[in-house]
């Protein structure tokens, strides 16, 4: 069987022909996915660069074909007018996806997935797709991010996977988690994680520094100034800690100008956008993770946290309170205050974080890529 995937994910391709992406989960996810299928057709922007491949994560199924679209898009006016214009080629690509395949792999909430969806449907297209945004809608949120979420409710037909389901009459609409995991990956984890467990048993308080970890793009919605001002309020009280910062985005200089202005370059330190096996040297070192978005899908942070045997410290929105388990596994957030505190407590009695991080585990081993891959396969042979 031959999949076709329309993603409004961008593609960089370098001058010696390699094609990879920086959303590094959507990779390892489509190159598990690829496994299941005889060929995959990708159907998304691409760009050409000619930076080394040091910030990109590339495919290793080689039976990937691209069929590059131009990138546009974006909540102006004048980004929506400018999609007029590359409409016809988005539309030409997407008939040759359906032509070439027999299932159609749909992510949205996109531009892209709007037209995906039409054609689709005209060519009686098998298919499924993922609602990888906020299922239960938020404050703000683009109106076409609701039309797509009104479209999969009431009239998709085929698997809807996404985070976090609503009381629905439909049977198609089922949960789904995002991975970046193997289970090889959770094994390979065993060994530091006993290690961690061990130091924390014999620790009665916290006599080093503690390591903080945040990860994700440098935007208004991931609220990393949230987390940076409750570090200035931690310095202020004379705790010792480090802060990790990973990720890149349009808010890096109000960022670097806020650390600066609070003194706190010592405490925190940006490490732009990495290749997820560095981004795992971190998570070996770090104590706690913490992520304050202000609408979140799936947090799949907290979750590749739970591997490494890190503690999730996140703010209370959408499946928060699930990924934790009901501070079972990490805690949730409403305040600055509810952060600080989170992170003191822990600070003066790390024993509490041991079972945190045994329950994590255990949830993270419930949460791999392959455990995704079978639970996608099943619902879409079930249609």
């Amino acid at each position: 069987m031959v999949l076709g995937i329309i993603s409004d994910c961008v593609h960089i391709k370098h001058s010696d022909g390699v094609i990879g992406s920086k959303v590094h989960v959507l990779v390892k996810q489509i190159d598990h996915l690829s496994t299941y299928f005889e060929k995959v057709y990708m159907c998304a922007p691409v760009v050409n660069s000619n930076d080394n491949h040091s910030a990109i994560s590339v495919y290793s199924n080689k039976d990937i074909v691209f069929l590059p679209i131009p990138l546009a898009g974006g909540n102006s006016i004048m980004s929506k007018i400018k999609i007029a214009f590359v409409l016809p080629i988005w539309i030409y690509k997407i008939i040759q996806v359906c032509n070439r395949t027999d299932l159609l792999y749909l992510r949205a909430p996109n531009n892209i997935s709007m037209p995906g969806f039409i054609i689709s449907s005209l060519f009686r297209k098998k298919r499924f797709s993922t609602f990888t945004g906020t299922w239960s809608g938020y404050k703000h949120e683009p109106f076409t991010y609701a039309l797509q979420r009104k479209y999969l409710a009431k009239y998709f037909e085929g698997p809807v996977f996404v985070y976090g389901r609503l009381p629905s009459d439909r049977k198609n609409i089922h949960n789904t988690i995002s991975p970046s995991y193997s289970l090889d990956d959770w094994h390979r984890e065993a060994l530091q994680v006993e290690s961690r467990l061990k130091a924390l048993a014999d620790q009665k308080i916290f006599t080093r520094r503690i390591n903080l970890i945040t990860v994700g793009s440098l935007t208004e919605n991931k609220n990393q100034i949230f987390i940076l001002e409750a570090m200035a309020k931690l310095k202020l009280m004379n705790v010792n800690f480090l802060l990790w910062v990973a990720g890149e985005g349009d808010s890096l200089k109000k960022y670097q100008k806020f650390v600066n202005e609070n003194n706190l370059d010592q405490d925190v330190v940006f490490l732009g956008n990495i290749k997820q096996h560095l981004l795992r040297e971190y998570y070996r070192k770090a104590d706690l993770i913490i992520q304050a978005p202000i609408h979140e899908g799936f947090g799949k942070v907290p979750v590749e946290g739970f591997f490494h045997g890190v503690v999730p410290v996140i703010s209370d929105v959408n499946l928060s309170r699930k990924i934790v388990g009901d501070d079972q596994r990490g805690r949730v957030f409403n305040s600055q205050d509810e952060l600080i505190g989170h992170i003191t407590s822990l600070m003066r009695a790390p024993f509490k974080m041991i079972d945190l991080i045994k329950n994590g585990r255990e949830y993270a081993r419930e949460n791999t890529l392959e455990a995704w891959g079978k639970e996608t396969l099943c619902q879409i042979n079930a249609q």
